[in-house]
């Protein structure tokens, strides 16, 4: 079922906030160490109880979950790293995507058509529309009012302002924003480990967040600078990748080379 868990990831004053959580988990503390810092504690500074309980369990849910013991080594190991900022938020924000659906679709769907599609500006309404469209397809799943759907696509736009894709205040525009080496190796190995069995990188659905074409993708790819990691092979349109590391050594071999 698609739930309103960006409203509230949205609502977080300080994403450094979800990404300290990351790093504290990472560096093994306890899930419920770390629910009692964050509520009762309040160590990360935030106002009311209220806020700590309904903000620690929407970071449980939507960062903290994995679908194989891969994909948790890859997220450990990067967030236990001293990554840049801008790094750990681009990880984060692909994790987010992993664990919620809505937030996935509404990315994949809409803002990257947009941005393909050479949209300098995004309007709000069209996230609307959308997720109006999937109300009507899936009756069963979403249950929401008209004013929690426009919420819920203010908040969306709000969260990636936050992560640093938009910019502006009633109007959003796209930022100009290209993935480091360092974000698409990092990207790859994550995206890799969520669906191990799938051969081709570019059908991998997850491969869509990096918000690049299929073509922008491979010529990434083929930089010399990444063969140190990944082995690459392409037949016409379709892209294998071979990982030449284990999820829990990607990161530390990344730092080691910069």
């Amino acid at each position: 079922m698609y739930n309103t868990q960006t409203n509230i990831i949205s609502s977080i004053p300080d994403f450094n906030i979800i990404l300290r959580v990351l790093s504290d988990y990472s560096r093994g503390t306890t899930l419920d160490k770390i629910m009692d810092n964050m509520i009762v504690g309040n160590l990360y500074g935030i106002r009311t109880k209220s806020s700590r309980k309904r903000y620690y369990f929407g970071i449980n849910s939507t960062f903290l979950q994995f679908n194989n013991r891969d994909h948790r080594n890859f997220i450990t190991t990067v967030f236990s790293n001293d990554f840049p900022n801008i790094t750990q938020r681009f990880i984060a924000y692909i994790q987010m995507a992993v664990n919620n659906e809505l937030f996935y679709l509404l990315t994949k769907d809409v803002l990257a058509e947009l941005l393909f599609n050479g949209r300098l500006t995004v309007d709000k309404q069209i996230f609307v529309a959308y997720i109006n469209d999937l109300k009507r397809i899936n009756i069963d799943k979403i249950e929401w009012t008209d004013e929690t759907v426009i919420t819920v696509a203010s908040k969306y736009l709000t969260l990636m302002k936050k992560l640093g894709f938009l910019k502006g205040t009633q109007k959003k525009e796209f930022c100009s924003f290209t993935p480091t080496d360092e974000m698409i190796i990092l990207a790859v190995y994550l995206i890799t480990s969520l669906n191990p069995e799938k051969a081709s990188f570019l059908k991998n659905p997850y491969s869509s967040l990096l918000l690049m074409t299929s073509e922008g993708i491979m010529e990434r790819l083929r930089r010399v600078s990444l063969q140190k990691y990944i082995s690459i092979s392409t037949t016409g349109n379709d892209m294998k990748v071979e990982l030449k590391y284990d999820y829990k050594d990607i990161a530390g071999e990344i730092r080691k080379n910069n």
